[in-house]
């Protein structure tokens, strides 16, 4: 099965996507969207956005693993943490190229054996 974007109503009516891979597994999920119409907004948007670099927030989790948000163009992740107090810390290239070095070898190593085709979107990521 080709990767695929999956659109569902969630148990509060509300609407949410996941982006699966060739294996069925989440490699992106969605915000929830009031309507289905938003729902596909977001899913053009993740389309659009997804080639740029600059569009994702690299992050590591309490359990210090390192994760990914895909960022609209327009920041709205950053705003709408900013607006709730927390601060937001973009990571100079020198920071990231440190954090990565980590990433790579631990959690993609473990991503690329783990997932068929990992180290192939790894590579794509990382272009």
């Amino acid at each position: 099965m080709p990767a695929a974007f999956i659109l569902r109503k969630a148990t509060n009516g509300q609407f949410h996507f996941n982006l699966t891979a060739a294996n069925n597994k989440i490699i992106l999920s969605s915000e929830t969207y009031r309507n289905k119409g938003g729902a596909q907004v977001g899913i053009r948007s993740a389309k659009a956005n997804c080639a740029a670099d600059g569009h994702y927030e690299r992050r590591t989790s309490a359990k210090r693993h390192p994760y990914f948000v895909l960022v609209a163009a327009n920041k709205e992740v950053t705003k709408v943490f900013t607006e709730k107090g927390v601060k937001v810390h973009v990571m100079t290239k020198e920071e990231w190229q440190a954090w990565e070095k980590v990433a790579k070898d631990t959690a993609w190593k473990a991503f690329a054996q783990a997932v068929p085709a990992g180290q192939e979107l790894l590579d794509l990521a990382s272009k």
